[in-house]
């Protein structure tokens, strides 16, 4: 018996629809699915740009550190500004009685929320690692008793590690929201159109990839 039969009106939390998704994951693709390779490429990325930014050249210089971190806000703001069309016509097409209805059929409704569910934290996540990285650029000294200059430089570079992977990450899951979308409505044509249930599949667009 599946989550949803046991508690069928309960929204399960984000932590059970994660580990719902592992297993079928598991299940469908075997073990080397559950490694996150995209999130690993992403951190390689974001520390292979901090052996190659020079410190003198950009964190010496808050006119010119505050101002890439203040884009990268501004560009994952406006990601998740506009994922959030994507996800209300997600909603409407899931909400949608007869399409409703076959995604519980078919244990696929969860999926669906928890992919959209997984792309907003992303995108939350990387807004708020750049505002953090913008606090830290702007930031002179740390008192000497907590580790002064060598800390705050190893705080600031892990920043920015952290907002080039999560700003990739993100962009990478604002994708995958649109073509979420595009997928219902291709799905929705055919199976509202005419009322015959066709096969359907959760498309990688969440935590797969």
């Amino acid at each position: 018996m599946n989550y949803m039969d046991q508690h069928p009106l309960r929204r399960p939390s984000f932590l059970e629809a994660w580990l719902g998704d592992l297993q079928e994951d598991l299940r469908r693709y075997g073990r080397l699915k559950l490694v996150p390779w995209l999130l690993i490429v992403c951190i390689a990325l974001g520390a292979m740009a901090t052996l190659v930014i020079s410190e003198d050249g950009f964190w010496n210089k808050p006119e010119i550190s505050a101002v890439f971190f203040t884009a990268t806000i501004t560009i994952n703001g406006l990601l998740l500004a506009l994922s959030w069309g994507s996800f209300a016509k997600i909603y409407e097409l899931a909400s949608e009685p007869k399409l409703a209805a076959f995604l519980r059929k078919h244990n696929l409704l969860r999926s669906y929320i928890f992919h959209v569910d997984f792309i907003h934290l992303t995108q939350v996540a990387a807004v708020a690692w750049s505002g953090l990285a913008l606090i830290l650029s702007v930031v002179d000294h740390l008192p000497h008793v907590i580790g002064g200059g060598t800390l705050l430089l190893a705080l600031q570079k892990i920043s920015l590690a952290g907002v080039i992977a999560s700003t990739i990450y993100a962009l990478r899951y604002a994708i995958g929201a649109v073509r979420i979308m595009q997928d219902l409505v291709w799905y929705s044509t055919y199976f509202l159109g005419d009322g015959h249930e066709r096969d359907m599949t959760v498309h990688e667009g969440g935590r797969g990839g």
